[in-house]
């Protein structure tokens, strides 16, 4: 039994006259030759992308540094305001405005590396409702939009931390 095994073997590897053609030479060399270029294309394969060189900031007389990349907001009220302001979480003033006619809705921009909102909003009549409400949607270039509805008894004074 073990004779045939070993002969249904060979005859599978060598073929069906039980003879392995071809010079053992070039055999060895076919197969370096293959492996060498299924090494090459597994490292090109594998290898991190490079992009092309991009110039370093200041690197180019005359460049200074960027604008900051800005959002655009949009913040609908649930009664008209007088003031509305916007500040990031370190106190920096991203948005403010005073109305003499008072608003129900404001759009603007703000610097898009906030990590966080903190809206005010003062009402023109902080008695005339028991609840008052501010929805702000923020529109970051490339994603998707950004919604927080902020609501109190009087006036707005709230944070929102973004995502």
């Amino acid at each position: 039994m073990k004779n045939l095994s070993s002969s249904l073997h060979c005859v599978a590897i060598s073929g069906m006259d039980g003879r392995v053609r071809g010079s053992p030479v070039m055999r060895v060399l076919l197969v370096v030759v293959g492996l060498a270029i299924t090494a090459l294309l597994l490292r090109q394969l594998t290898q991190p992308r490079i992009d092309a060189a991009k110039p370093v900031a200041g690197s180019v007389p005359g460049q200074n540094e960027q604008p900051p990349e800005q959002i655009s907001f949009a913040l609908y009220l649930s009664a008209p305001a007088r003031q509305v302001s916007m500040k990031d979480p370190t106190g920096a003033l991203l948005f403010e405005k005073d109305y003499a006619n008072p608003v129900a809705e404001v759009h603007g921009h703000i610097d898009a590396r906030t990590s966080g909102i903190l809206l005010a909003v003062h009402w023109q009549e902080p008695a005339r409702s028991p609840r008052y409400f501010a929805k702000l949607q923020l529109d970051p270039p490339g994603r998707d939009s950004l919604t927080h509805v902020f609501d109190s008894t009087t006036h707005i004074d709230d944070i929102w931390e973004l995502p």
